[in-house]
């Protein structure tokens, strides 16, 4: 047994050195100490039998971890490493147990009820903790066999090694209406019939998963809010040594952060995009993007953004992130057409290289023309001032609401 083990670590560390991932058992991949660590958590945090825990917990997580192997959670946004999925499903998952501390579960119900479901309402947000976004690597992703095959996971686990790619067409937000399909591979019926116990609970963690958060209720509440937690946490984390400055440093947050949006959340080259490709330079509408970047990097707990755009800009310039203008300046007037479509923008013009570190990776460039201009236009400092009317008239309406 020992000789078929050695073997079997010989053949994968040959397939890893080729740039071949090889598939390990889920229990093996969980025995990490950081995921260790983790599992612990939970156990201290879920107050169920040892068996129980070992039956409702562990074995879906070995199942979850058998399906995700070494897959990483995004492409260039958070846990963009080897693994990346299953520590970022580990750690929603125990984030999610300790919010759901906080909470007296059904909602409204009598402290005898509560006591009575309470440890299966735990369970069922364990469960869209760990499952709410597991078709990342069902939409996202191409999975290529050593073999030459593709492989789908809802044909189950990866059979042998494999290599993956981002597919350059994928949409954000489909994998959170696919989750479902992997329900089944990863919790067991007695799981699925424990929850179906309670026919309302099972609705309202299904539609959790689903990302249909209206009726998703608290679950979707705590799952949202622990995973913003863990993004947060690992926000300036990327393993790209492209990036050399420290995680923590003003220049790292804004450059994680912009190739986060650039890649996965804006569109490009198209008539009204907010980004425009061409074959020296990524140009990203202002003020629109770099107030994009902000929100975004805000709402993840990056504190320490300058607040004003143009000391935004300044520090953007000064870092290296964008190129100014023959004038020293950080905007760009520019005049953007296809066909019978023209606009005047202000931009910021920013190295490719930064965005897409190997050329290979960038997409097609605008197939219009984009022209520097020597000066704003009137009709786009009209736009602008109209668009910065409507900006602070949105904050003073939220103000005083």
């Amino acid at each position: 047994m020992l000789g078929l083990f050695r073997t079997a670590r010989k053949t994968r560390q040959r397939s890893e050195r080729a740039g071949w991932l090889s598939p390990q058992p889920g229990g093996q991949l969980l025995h990490s100490p950081y995921r260790q660590q983790l599992i612990g958590a939970l156990w201290d945090m879920c107050s169920m039998s040892r068996q129980a825990f070992v039956d409702y917990v562990q074995a879906p997580i070995e199942r979850y971890a058998g399906l995700v192997q070494e897959l990483p959670a995004s492409e260039s946004h958070h846990h963009a490493y080897r693994g990346g999925m299953l520590d970022h499903g580990l750690e929603v998952v125990c984030y999610a147990m300790r919010l759901r501390r906080q909470h007296l579960l059904p909602p409204g119900a009598s402290p005898e009820e509560q006591t009575a479901v309470g440890e299966l309402w735990t369970v069922a947000i364990l469960y869209a903790a760990l499952l709410h976004d597991v078709a990342k690597v069902l939409v996202d992703i191409e999975i290529h066999l050593i073999s030459g095959r593709r492989w789908h996971l809802w044909h189950g686990p990866i059979p042998e090694p494999y290599r993956v790619r981002y597919r350059e067409d994928r949409d954000y937000h489909l994998h959170e209406t696919t989750n479902l399909l992997l329900v089944q591979q990863i919790l067991s019926p007695k799981a699925l019939d424990w929850l179906y116990s309670e026919p309302r609970l099972f609705g309202t963690m299904m539609y959790a998963v689903s990302g249909v958060p209206e009726r998703g209720g608290i679950i979707s509440e705590i799952v949202g809010q622990a995973d913003r937690t863990s993004v947060s946490k690992a926000l300036g984390g990327d393993p790209n040594k492209a990036f050399e400055a420290p995680t923590q440093s003003l220049q790292r947050k804004l450059a994680d952060g912009l190739r986060y949006l650039v890649k996965e959340k804006l569109g490009i080259n198209q008539p009204g995009a907010p980004l425009y490709l061409t074959d020296d330079a990524l140009w990203l509408v202002s003020p629109r993007v770099p107030r994009e970047l902000k929100a975004y990097l805000l709402e993840n707990g990056v504190g320490g953004i300058p607040g004003d755009d143009t000391r935004l800009y300044d520090e953007m310039q000064a870092h290296g992130l964008i190129e100014a203008n023959p004038q020293g300046q950080s905007v760009w007037p520019v005049t953007i057409v296809k066909d019978d479509w023209s606009v005047d923008l202000s931009c910021l013009r920013v190295p490719p290289a930064l965005i897409w570190p190997s050329a290979e990776e960038r997409p097609e460039p605008w197939s219009g023309t984009l022209t520097v201009r020597e000066k704003a236009s009137k009709k786009g400092k009209n736009d602008q001032a109209v668009a910065l009317s409507t900006f602070i008239g949105r904050v003073v309406g939220n103000a005083r609401h």
